[in-house]
């Protein structure tokens, strides 16, 4: 049989002489149809027969050697991945490891990998023995088999899951991100660990390993270590039910399952709930601080109150919360209760993420019997897309509102915010979508500017909004240093949630040059935080005053009662819970003792307009700084702004390279491409294409016969 088809290949060989001598270019045709046609087989069965381990296919870096390629492998089942997206539909992976005969001693590479199946529910389960063929492909860094062209087979039943590994990862993330992507998709294992993270709607938690001796990471910045957290994942997100609700400092035992990637972080994905104990409850009922006022001592607030919207949609955009009745009757009870009941009624309380003023009215109208009074509500509409405003609450027993102002400047910046009340120059863009809201008003007579920031959030990714919030922070910052120079008594307090981190850019040029002190460094370091994101708290809200107040601080103070909370208690009235996690971020105080004898230095507040007789609660004042030029309509319910290109304005260049270009065929004009084609090869290449192809029916019928 082997002679016969060596004689038959060099009958082809002759052929292809006599065709040579005709021309060059039928010959390569020839040879470039007869590699098409002849090898696909032989291809076919040489990959039949290959088989590779897991180990291989996951390579000793970040992306597999064989990413796109179609491989072959065998292993066993050791958990099962069920994700649901916001439209309900649900998606399948299974994580498998190789069997003990096939790994490779190498340990740079991970021997599991992920197996996505789609929208298949998965037909094995943990213990079975599987044959997998499909291709490799990388979702958003997670290395894994793409479900379109899957084959899997079962190949047996209950085999024994391979031991987990007990995981140590480093305490720097650059080189905890190493460890992890050496046992991406192996099953893992943390015998015992103290939560760090509380346990949040996604069905997860964060950890740590009990035996650091570490129940708290502070993240002061984006480079500070906190590789050894290990975040948590239900098996699936679609029912919670059986899944604990832990809080900081609970210690939890029974953590295994396999390795994923999961939102730019390596996550245990948690596979048996019966294995999964609280060995012990942190004991939380001591956590509210008492207020302890005097006459001359008024407390002020900043308040995160978390997607605080009614039950209407205003703007029509997807990403605005919409509740039910019965959630915002929920939200309201929670807000009212931890405003009156915890905090005690403070005298000034700056707010974020609120929709509207009747909100906030109702609000306080709740709280009037408990705080013997009716806050007095400050509140503009903002240019954010979902409805999200700031505004400042007031106690009208004390404090007077003398005038409100909504502030607004231009970046070249793409925002792609849309203020209907400025015009930004060419290749410009308004720069806040929550306008910062000043509010002047008088303390037992003493003037005070008071301004309440919602820095620009990390959504759409960390390092992407960055300039946006350094941008941000250095417009208020140079705005509080001209109003700081125009009048060095003058009494300012910049409040609110910044979005980042205490020793971040932004906030460190928020603080630059002197003209506003942050008091809450000078907190317990392990008090230093107001929100948690995936294992690490964070101080990301504060209230910073001028130097003329800084000397009046009496004490600062975070109310942590929301943050170290697990997401349920968002949804509990009961005694025990009813002041817990109102909203996902903590609310940092600040008392100042101000004289009621205090005389007013008339050059310090002459920036203070007199007060108008109606402040509408919806209306859209906009004042410029004094140094950006600007024409201002001075009518008591709106001034409109002009913003010229101006040094004033602030302006924060991205340092994100761009991408080399890619030339292909689309780029060349049709003469480069004629110049490269003349018609005779065209015809002779044609026909060795049509040589070649009746070659191929004769070599199959010679192997027929």
């Amino acid at each position: 049989m082997l002679k016969n088809l060596y004689l038959r290949m060099a009958q082809i060989g002759a052929v292809v002489n006599q065709l040579a001598n005709s021309h060059k270019l039928i010959l390569t045709s020839l040879l470039s149809a007869l590699l098409i046609l002849v090898p696909i087989r032989l291809t076919d069965a040489a990959q039949e027969s290959s088989r590779l381990s897991i180990g291989q296919i996951q390579g000793s870096g970040q992306v597999s050697p064989y990413l796109s390629e179609t491989v072959k492998f065998r292993g066993i089942v050791t958990g099962i991945r069920e994700d649901q997206n916001l439209q309900g539909v649900r998606y399948y992976t299974l994580f498998v490891q190789d069997l003990p005969e096939n790994r490779d001693s190498a340990k740079s590479t991970s021997d599991g990998i992920a197996v996505f199946l789609g929208r298949r529910r998965p037909p094995a389960i943990p213990g079975d023995v599987v044959t997998v063929i499909g291709s490799v492909t990388e979702y958003y860094g997670l290395t894994e088999i793409d479900d379109k062209g899957l084959t899997l087979t079962i190949d047996s039943h209950g085999a024994e899951l391979p031991k987990a590994l007990e995981i140590e990862p480093p305490t720097s993330v650059k080189e905890a991100a190493n460890y992890f992507e050496r046992h991406e998709g192996m099953l893992v294992k943390m015998p015992t660990a103290i939560v760090v993270g509380p346990t949040h709607q996604g069905c997860g938690f964060a950890a740590v390993d009990n035996n650091t001796g570490i129940d708290r990471f502070i993240k002061h910045n984006r480079d500070t270590n906190v590789g050894q957290i290990i975040n948590i994942l239900n098996w699936t997100d679609v029912n919670c039910d059986h899944f604990p609700d832990v809080l900081v400092g609970d210690i939890v035992r029974g953590l295994e399952g396999p390795m994923t990637y999961h939102f730019d972080q390596f996550k245990l994905v948690q596979q048996n709930l019966d294995q999964l104990v609280v060995a012990e409850r942190r004991d939380y009922s001591q956590n509210v601080p008492s207020r302890d006022l005097t006459d001359t001592n008024f407390e002020i607030v900043t308040f995160n109150l978390h997607n605080f919207f009614d039950n209407k949609s205003e703007t029509g955009d997807a990403a605005e919360p919409v509740y039910s009745d019965a959630e915002l009757e929920l939200k309201k009870k929670k807000l009212s209760f931890v405003i009156a009941n915890v905090l005690n009624c403070p005298e000034v309380l700056g707010v974020q993420e609120v929709e509207n003023a009747m909100l906030l009215a109702d609000l306080a109208k709740r709280m009037s019997s408990d705080c013997n009074f009716t806050y007095s509500v400050n509140h503009r509409e903002s240019a954010d897309i979902r409805g999200a405003d700031v505004a400042l609450l007031t106690d009208p027993r004390s404090i007077q509102t003398v005038n409100i102002t909504q502030h607004q400047s231009c970046t070249s910046l793409e925002t792609g915010v849309v203020d209907s009340h400025v015009k930004c120059p060419s290749g410009e863009e308004p720069l806040f979508s929550r306008q910062p809201l000043q509010v002047d008003l008088t303390i037992e007579q003493v003037p005070v500017s008071i301004i309440v920031v919602h820095f620009k959030s990390k959504r759409g990714g960390e390092v992407e909004t960055q300039p946006r919030r350094i941008a941000q922070a250095t417009f208020i910052n140079q705005f509080v240093e001209q109003l700081s120079n125009e009048h060095p008594s003058q009494n300012i307090i910049v409040l609110g949630d910044f979005n980042d981190y205490y020793h971040s850019s932004a906030m460190n040029r928020l603080r630059a040059n002197g003209f506003l002190a942050d008091h809450f460094a000078e907190l317990p370091e392990d008090q230093q935080y107001s929100y948690i994101f995936d294992g690490a708290s964070q101080l990301i809200d504060g209230i910073l005053v001028s130097p003329s107040l800084s000397n009046k601080v009496v004490r600062t103070n975070i109310y942590h009662v929301n943050a170290d909370f697990p997401n349920n208690f968002a949804f509990a009235l009961d005694e025990r819970r009813m002041g817990y996690r109102s909203s996902d971020h903590d609310i940092p105080a600040l008392v100042l003792t101000l004289s009621r004898q205090q005389s007013i230095d008339m050059e310090s507040t002459a920036h203070i307009a007199p007060p108008t007789e109606e402040i509408p609660s919806n209306g859209t004042d906009i004042e410029a700084m004094d140094s950006i030029s600007s024409t201002v309509d001075k009518s008591p319910t709106q001034a409109i702004i002009s913003v010229p290109t101006a040094p004033n304005v602030v302006q924060v260049q991205s340092t994100a390279g761009s991408l080399p270009a890619t030339i292909n065929s689309a780029d060349l004009g049709q003469d480069d491409l004629e110049a490269h084609v003349q018609t005779p090869s065209i015809f002779l290449f044609i026909l060795g294409v049509i040589l070649a192809l009746v070659l191929g029916i004769w070599i199959r019928r010679l192997s027929r016969s």
